[in-house]
């Protein structure tokens, strides 16, 4: 999955006509055993609105989860799928363990 992520990164950058671009030094992660899916998914989920990227009173048009049941947070999103706006300030409190040792 990494080579083909990361050749897909290529492709983007050489043909320069996406209107977006990745993040430098971005990095793919797998969970360890002692990391919270719940912990990781809200740093994910956040990270959009955190970078300001979008308003926390919009819906991140790009999130996307196959089972929205994994991560209890979801739930307690705004009725148009935006997060309350106290969860800003949590998102920054509450980073997830990432364990860069293993």
């Amino acid at each position: 999955m990494g080579q083909v992520q990361a050749k897909f990164k290529s492709l983007a950058r050489d043909c320069g006509r996406a209107s977006w671009q990745w993040q430098d030094e971005a990095f793919e992660h797998r969970l360890r055993v002692r990391e919270s899916v719940e912990a990781y998914g809200f740093y994910v989920f956040m990270n959009p609105y955190r970078a300001g990227l979008c308003s926390m009173s919009e819906r991140w048009p790009w999130w996307f989860c196959p089972d929205p049941a994994v991560f209890g947070f979801l739930g307690s999103r705004n009725a148009d799928g935006s997060p309350p706006v106290e969860w800003l300030a949590e998102a920054g409190r509450n980073e997830p363990l990432i364990n860069t040792r293993e």
